[in-house]
């Protein structure tokens, strides 16, 4: 993505790889994670997820 990101999880359970990161890490509700600009991120749900995605 073109602008930085933050991924709000509103209810649900996922694991997220931020780019460069060798390991997971699991969110769920009430969690959030930061998202540099111009990169990337892998997302795997563990659960249904939703989420608030809050870019700038």
């Amino acid at each position: 993505t073109g602008a930085p990101e933050t991924m709000e999880i509103v209810a649900g359970k996922c694991r997220v790889r931020l780019a460069g990161a060798d390991a997971w890490t699991e969110y769920e509700g009430g969690q959030q994670f930061e998202v540099g600009a111009n990169t990337h991120f892998d997302i795997e749900t563990l659960e249904t997820l939703d989420y608030v995605c809050h870019f700038g």
